[in-house]
């Protein structure tokens, strides 16, 4: 094997992560790049939306990422204590991106050992930080 494919190489099969941003082109960028890595995707803008998406999923969701602001006064927060209420408190990896600058929201991330990612999120950044979650 050579040193590039190495280096390249991510256990990415049969990875599915669940997406929610109210933005929708956000939701259409994230899905795309996803999918392009390999990953297969269940994306939402609403908490509701992807609640209901996972019910209808038949497979494991292996990584949230979650926007912290939603409409509807929901947080990437709540979105995630739904989801872990309704799936008897799934405990996988969790990565919230914001544009919110304030240092309260990255704290909050590192008390609920959830991984952070600033918005706009690039894609080099975000494989890096799916690497290290997923790794982990």
């Amino acid at each position: 094997m050579s040193n590039n494919t190495q280096q390249g190489a991510w256990l990415i099969e049969d990875k599915t992560i669940a997406i929610i941003d109210n933005e929708p082109l956000i939701v259409k960028a994230l899905s795309q790049q996803l999918t392009q890595w390999g990953f297969n995707v269940i994306a939402a803008q609403t908490k509701s939306q992807l609640l209901e998406k996972i019910r209808q999923y038949q497979g494991d969701i292996d990584l949230i990422l979650a926007d912290y602001h939603l409409d509807h006064d929901d947080t990437g927060f709540d979105v995630i204590a739904a989801f872990k209420e309704r799936y008897n408190h799934w405990a996988g990896p969790i990565i919230i991106c914001s544009a919110d600058p304030s240092e309260t929201l990255r704290q909050d991330c590192i008390n609920h050992q959830y991984g952070f990612i600033r918005k706009p999120v690039k894609g080099p950044a975000l494989k890096k930080k799916l690497k290290a979650v997923l790794a982990s």
